[in-house]
């Protein structure tokens, strides 16, 4: 009974708006607090914007229906701790949820509204079992019931992150479209050299390719020299006073583009790029060589990629940057054994994090959902990265058989895991519901 009462006296208006939308309270002789005899034909939609928190719901009060929205709060006193007694927007309330009735709610215009009190109404069992997820230790709240998470929960969450996370992705390409005059080309270019820092470098690769116009980079295509000068030079690597034969090339290379192009000089510094703990084929000198390379021999403009139909047409492509990188992973630096070429790992994660969230972004664009569809198929041909998320679900005994379930992990983990945001996750619902694995 104490552990009850503590549970109780932390409870949350989240954990409210679950019990109201699923309906989980004894809903026999049901009325409100004022007496009259209440019947929930539909607790409506959780309201995500300004204003009372479930909309259009729907309620009978005797033999009177009525439609409106629904208003949750621990404490019925919370109605005027919050100001909703002042504001005109909560009006139109129909039903007052609470856990405890503590004070009667009116309007602004002083109208009485119909309590609803849960506290007799909810079973113990779902407390302590929404107390468990709560208060667990566990790096994921639920990882001591792992045993009995049904299967069709697991499966649809992960259908649900895995589009979460390709829309949330596609919404980027979106405010790129609209900051570009919606060139997508342009845009293409800019998503494929942010992911080229494969994440310690992104932020310096996003400022190289804002700084190396594409223009200029079709007009200098056909020369990959002049083309790793451009590169190299506006990303700051060709300052140096002295160095081997192709690197003094490079930059009497670069000095002539500078002058041509009017480039401003220092608007990158060596400094920005970040070497610590990378192994010599991810250092970005490299990374810079193979992504002049695409820009070499593939341009990758955005037809490229609205074209491919399967995955294997870009992970198939060989990404081989100029003669000098095959023996230096950096000026001056040879290799003892190592490879110049873009890995197949690396070519993979490129369509993962840009070619997918391009075609689906697309999709929304055009009306066109084919296009949303091959890139689930793209991701679903590609098998399943390997970091510490995907290796920690693996070893727990959930198997991942692509890189977009794989994606649906990451998200998974990012968004609602680590957030314990267990309420509105699949997962969480069914464990709270007691609903048995089979």
């Amino acid at each position: 009974m104490i552990l009850l009462a503590v549970i109780i006296a932390s409870m949350k208006e989240e954990f409210l708006n679950f019990i109201w939308k699923h309906q989980y309270f004894d809903k026999k002789r049901l009325e409100t607090y004022q007496g009259e005899v209440l019947q929930v034909l539909n607790p409506g939609q959780i309201n995500v914007n300004s204003g009372p928190d479930f909309s259009n719901a729907r309620i009978k009060l005797g033999r009177t229906s009525w439609a409106g929205p629904t208003e949750i709060h621990v404490r019925s006193s919370d109605w005027y701790l919050h100001q909703h007694h002042k504001n005109p927007a909560f009006d139109q309330v129909v039903l007052h949820v609470v856990w405890v009735n503590n004070a009667n709610a009116k309007t602004s215009n002083g109208r009485e509204i119909p309590t609803l009190e849960l506290k007799d109404r909810v079973k113990t069992d779902l407390l302590l079992r929404h107390q468990k997820l709560r208060k667990g230790n566990s790096r994921v709240p639920c990882e001591p019931q792992f045993d009995r998470i049904p299967d069709s929960s697991f499966q649809r969450m992960l259908d649900q992150m895995a589009c979460q996370r390709l829309k949330r992705k596609s919404r980027e390409v979106v405010a790129s479209l609209d900051r570009h005059n919606y060139d997508w080309d342009q845009v293409t270019y800019l998503a494929l050299g942010k992911n080229f820092g494969f994440h310690l470098n992104t932020a310096a690769f996003e400022t190289l390719v804002s700084v190396v116009p594409l223009p200029i980079v079709r007009k200098m295509r056909s020369g990959i020299v002049q083309l790793e000068a451009l590169f190299f030079g506006q990303a700051g690597f060709l300052q140096r006073v002295t160095g081997d034969a192709y690197y003094l090339r490079l930059q009497k290379e670069y000095e002539f583009i500078k002058k041509k192009y009017s480039f401003k000089p220092g608007l990158m510094k060596k400094e920005m790029w970040k070497y610590l703990r990378l192994r010599p084929s991810n250092f970005p000198s490299l990374r810079i060589a193979q992504f002049v390379s695409m820009m070499h021999l593939e341009g990758f403009r955005f037809s490229d990629i609205r074209e491919a139909v399967t995955a294997g047409q870009f992970t198939e492509k060989v990404v081989k940057p100029s003669s000098y990188w095959d023996d230096h992973y950096d000026f001056g630096k040879k290799w003892g054994v190592g490879r110049s070429t873009l890995g197949l790992s690396s070519r993979e994660n490129l369509v993962i994090n840009t070619v997918a969230p391009l075609l689906v972004a697309y999709a929304n664009y055009t009306g066109q959902p084919e296009f949303h569809a091959r890139a689930i198929e793209m991701m679903k041909e590609i098998p399943p990265e390997q970091n510490r998320i995907v290796a920690y679900w693996k070893e727990k005994g959930f198997g991942v058989s692509s890189a977009y379930y794989s994606q649906a992990l990451i998200e998974l983990n990012n968004q609602y895991c680590n957030l314990r945001k267990c309420l509105d996750c699949f997962i969480g619902q069914s464990l709270l519901a007691g609903v048995p694995k089979p």
